[in-house]
């Protein structure tokens, strides 16, 4: 009969475990890992369908846009406004501002009323009640007095305004003109104004030019209907951060405000009651700066909590100057890591369970001493 130290035994045992810990803890590592890059790869999917989507939606719109400029009623309307002033360039303006002057007086109503219920007006009436995201639209002549519209506009005059003269341009190609999400004091809502030039083919010049509100909530319904779990959100946000459109943020109501301003005064920003911004779009913008243009990231949220973040600039600026627009997807990192914490919890606790049972072991070889093992071999040759 021989003697075996059993602490020894003990030893080897915890020595022999270090396989099954570092296994454990490997797992854990390539799991957290491996769900982050499914994350990232399902976001910037989503995030680039949304770009893709987004450009085709504000494409459309202009399409849409450029059949009014080829209606014959609005065509109609252009020319009889331009054949109504003077040849003299003095006279034009005499003409347009003894319009503008009286347009939001009793003396005026008549002009108005004649403008609102000409062939023009009532098309885009119709037009406005089959497509209803289109909330405002302005047609005018070449000189920039308005000749048709869904409902009466601010000003008579339209062609102070930057974007009739961005379109406009030289009076002979003109050019499409979007401008960024804005207040629009009459809907009182937060608009996307799409602007085109009615041309004549032949002389090619300009006749008259096209402004339509477009209600931009409607344009963002678009790429919002995908859920992604509780925490999940889908937003554009301008390049300064901006949020123009979110699932989850609720915009409050519009203030009602002074729709006597000129529409100048309304354009080029939004109410601030209306928007928020998103916290961590610093840490986009500097992705976006860096080599090759990361387009995922983990950002901290608003009260410290962790989200993934994809994000994707929609590529609207290249021919839309003012839309800069960026896609962003984002989920809370204890929603999109749910699963692996999961697997992970029961991993270390078995780890754990293991290394309780080891040290226990241990503890008792430690306090009773030695035990006595009889050898196989030695048995049978007694």
């Amino acid at each position: 009969m021989r003697r075996i130290d059993l602490r020894t035994a003990v030893i080897v045992l915890i020595l022999a475990n270090l396989p099954t810990w570092i296994v454990i803890f490997f797992t854990v590592d390539q799991a957290k890992t491996a769900i982050e890059a499914e994350v990232a790869a399902n976001f910037r999917a989503i995030s680039g369908n949304n770009a893709a989507t987004m450009n085709h939606a504000v494409n459309n719109l202009v399409r849409e846009v450029e059949t009014l400029a080829v209606n014959a009623a609005v065509r109609e309307a252009i020319v009889a406004g331009n054949a109504s002033y003077p040849r003299s360039s003095d006279g034009v303006r005499r003409r347009i501002t003894a319009i503008e002057r009286a347009w939001l007086e009793p003396r005026g109503e008549a002009t108005v009323q004649r403008i609102l219920s000409n062939s023009a007006s009532r098309y885009l009436r119709r037009f406005v009640t089959i497509n209803p995201a289109y909330r405002r639209i302005t047609v005018t002549d070449r000189f920039g007095g308005t000749v048709a519209a869904n409902v009466k506009p601010i000003d008579f005059e339209q062609g102070d305004e930057p974007w009739w003269q961005q379109s406009f341009k030289d009076g002979v190609t003109g050019q499409v003109v979007i401008e960024d999400v804005r207040f629009d004091p009459l809907t009182q809502i937060n608009v996307l104004h799409i602007v085109v030039p009615v041309a004549n083919e032949s002389p090619e010049e300009v006749v008259g030019v096209i402004g339509v509100a477009v209600d931009i909530s409607d344009l963002f319904l678009l790429v919002s209907g995908t859920p992604i779990g509780a925490t999940g959100n889908m937003s554009l946000a301008r390049e300064d951060g901006t949020i123009i459109g979110s699932e989850v943020v609720n915009f409050p109501p519009a203030q009602t405000g002074d729709t006597t301003a000129t529409e100048s005064e309304a354009s080029g920003h939004l109410v601030a009651a209306q928007l928020t911004e998103v916290p961590y779009f610093d840490e986009i913008l500097n992705a976006l700066r860096q080599p090759g243009q990361p387009d995922f990231i983990e950002a901290t949220a608003l009260g410290g909590g962790r989200k993934m973040v994809a994000f994707r600039q929609l590529g609207l600026s290249s021919k839309y100057p003012q839309l800069r627009w960026i896609s962003i997807v984002e989920q809370d990192v204890s929603e999109t890591h749910v699963a692996v914490d999961t697997m992970n919890r029961h991993l270390l606790l078995a780890a754990l369970g293991i290394l309780v049972v080891t040290i226990g072991l241990a503890i008792y070889l430690a306090t009773h001493g030695k035990m006595e093992v009889t050898d196989i071999a030695e048995t049978k040759e007694s």
